[in-house]
């Protein structure tokens, strides 16, 4: 595993930023010098356009859809030097999220733009009123469930909901006209630099699957300075403890060799066992369940599999191993006795 604040992702490309109970995965969508605009690989949410009618519906500036990206959503998702990084995503305003557009997704292609305008033209009188906002025509595949509504963006910021595949089973997308207060899936855009001005962020560059497909996934992590063990400076290389949402990760092999503990991982059942003379900690990967010699608790935070490496909350386990921890001017403090 690699680590850098040099890194530069390229389209294609994913990368973890954010937390909403878990990291968001981001996709580069493009690369110009020093800045991504990255799209959500998922939705991160459902919600209308508005909560009510109002004219018209289908203004972004007006929009309900705004008002929860650049204030909860963006307010609660993120730590402060992750902000940092964030760019105001259009020059003309001052909002930092986006809902992408119609490029961004992929559906700019000629012809389909021809076939919107002309069904656009068509049923032109079902766009009369508050409700209607113009359809678009989506070629995303939902797995082989019922189709997703994506909201997203025209050029000139107005708004529009696409409509996945809707019939289980068959690859003929449908058309839909619908009102602008009914819920839809939400994938933010955002702008990023990658020239990090912080000394407490860097890139971690992994891989992970996605759709059964590996790719290359970084992180962009907060970044741990120094780790003195038992009052000694310690050279980590890239096993370096990772600062997630006010957590502290570390990676299971650094665990292993500092306290001087055995560990069972099994890949199956996605369990992992901690065993140092008397005390046994079980934990599951991607839970915050934990059980320490037989009495369930709770982490705080999930235990993490990025690539072939498994991070764990670092101050819980090392407690209970009868350890101490103390993070002081992004610098790591261990005891292990």
């Amino acid at each position: 595993m690699a680590y850098a604040a040099s890194l530069n992702p390229k389209v294609g490309d994913y990368i973890t930023l954010g937390n909403m109970k878990e990291p968001i995965i981001w996709e580069v969508v493009s690369s110009k010098e020093k800045v991504l605009t990255l799209m959500s690989y998922s939705s991160v949410g459902q919600i209308a356009f508005n909560t009510k009618e109002v004219k018209p519906c289908g203004d972004w500036n007006t929009s309900k859809v705004k008002e929860y990206l650049n204030t909860s959503f963006y307010e609660n998702n993120f730590t402060a030097d992750e902000k940092k990084i964030i760019l105001q995503y259009n020059p003309k305003d001052d909002n930092k999220v986006y809902i992408p557009s119609l490029k961004e997704l992929g559906l700019n292609d000629a012809k389909i733009t021809s076939k919107l305008d002309k069904t656009y033209k068509e049923k032109s009188s079902l766009y009369q009123g508050e409700k209607f906002q113009k359809i678009n025509l989506s070629m995303y595949q939902e797995g082989n469930g019922w189709g997703t509504s994506f909201a997203t963006r025209n050029s000139d910021n107005s708004l529009n909901r696409v409509i996945n595949v809707a019939q289980k089973g068959t690859n003929k997308p449908q058309l839909s006209y619908n009102a602008g207060f009914m819920k839809m899936s939400i994938r933010p855009v955002i702008k990023i630099t990658t020239d990090f001005k912080t000394d407490n962020l860097q890139f971690t560059k992994g891989t992970k699957k996605i759709n059964n497909k590996s790719v290359t996934l970084y992180t962009v992590d907060q970044k741990i300075q120094k780790v003195y063990v038992n009052g000694t400076l310690v050279n980590m290389g890239t096993e370096t403890p990772k600062l997630v949402k006010d957590t502290i990760l570390a990676p299971l092999n650094f665990i292993a060799d500092n306290f001087k503990s055995s560990v069972d991982l099994n890949t199956y059942t996605q369990a992992i066992t901690l065993t140092k003379n008397t005390t046994t900690i079980k934990l599951t990967i991607n839970s915050e369940q934990v059980s320490v010699n037989g009495k369930l608790q709770t982490l705080g935070a999930l235990v993490l599999q990025e690539g072939n490496e498994f991070y764990v909350p670092l101050k819980f386990v090392a407690e209970a191993l009868g350890g101490e921890v103390s993070y002081k001017d992004n610098n790591l403090y261990i005891k292990t006795n």
